[in-house]
């Protein structure tokens, strides 16, 4: 059996390589991939849910985003976070983001280290 997370996973991957929408038996994962957002297009002052760990920086750098991120600790999987600005540095959008878990504050995360993520905009 196909966990919820897994089968909403699968989905968005066939939807993002073009596929046709394609059935599935689990209701909770049709709706979670209907409520996923797309990494290059969070509104600022909206909450989201990261579905995975997910790296993060103390500020946007110009420079290669991977290594910017290697010094700080990611972002656990299933994290709330509000979007509090969004930016784009050498062709990479980049969103301040407010961490509403432990440990809180406020971090930068690029759309390339949200990529692959089930991301659900929250009320």
């Amino acid at each position: 059996m196909i966990r919820p997370a897994l089968a909403a996973m699968l989905l968005i991957t066939l939807w993002a390589a073009g596929c046709s929408e394609p059935p599935s038996s689990d209701p909770e994962s049709s709706a979670i991939v209907e409520d996923a957002r797309d990494p290059s297009e969070l509104v600022v002052g909206r909450r989201y849910r990261l579905s995975r760990s997910t790296l993060s920086s103390d500020s946007p750098d110009p420079g290669d985003p991977t290594m910017t991120m290697i010094e700080t600790s990611p972002i656990p999987p299933s994290t709330v976070v509000l979007v509090s600005e969004k930016v784009e540095t050498a062709g990479t959008i980049w969103y301040e983001v407010q961490v509403e878990s432990s440990p809180p504050g406020t971090r930068w995360v690029s759309v390339v280290t949200l990529a692959d993520q089930v991301i659900v905009e929250l009320p």
